[in-house]
């Protein structure tokens, strides 16, 4: 389920921080549980706003990339 309180909603991405790096990473669902990261939903995932100065790393999925071919397996949004 989606980390988000309130949502009940099936988890489709895994979210992680990498504090050191100022870096964020949204990629496919994580298969083992892990502490330091949480499962969203696609509506979560793709509306996440990351603090300033941050990176934010996004996995697309093969059919994005099909649609954008300036897309490789990781892009970077800028806040």
């Amino acid at each position: 389920m989606c980390s988000k309180v309130g949502c009940g909603r099936s988890a489709e991405r895994t979210l992680s921080y990498d504090y050191a790096d100022s870096l964020v990473a949204i990629g496919p669902l994580g298969l083992t549980p892990d502490p330091h990261s949480y499962d969203l939903c696609r509506a979560h995932a793709d509306s996440l706003r990351i603090p300033r100065g941050w990176t934010l790393m996004r996995y697309r999925e093969p059919e994005d990339r099909e649609t954008d071919p300036t897309l490789g397996d990781l892009s970077h949004d800028q806040p």
